[in-house]
């Protein structure tokens, strides 16, 4: 199963705003509604998105997604 845990405790560590960076990354809505969803059992988002996320944060891919 996919996990984003990683990326809402990063989110949550650096005190942002999901909204904000939805918004400054182009991301959509219901991306980031995945990316912030509490279950561990996540829908699969887009590479492309994922790469956007790192590069913004700074991380690499495991401090965005875990496979559990």
């Amino acid at each position: 199963m996919i996990s984003y845990k990683p990326f809402r405790v990063l989110v949550a560590e650096r005190n942002l705003k999901v909204s904000d960076i939805c918004k400054e990354l182009n991301i959509s809505p219901n991306t980031m509604a995945k990316l912030n969803s509490k279950t561990d059992d996540g829908e699969p988002i887009s590479l492309k998105n994922i790469e956007k996320l790192c590069k913004y944060f700074g991380v690499s891919i495991d401090q965005i997604v875990e496979i559990i």
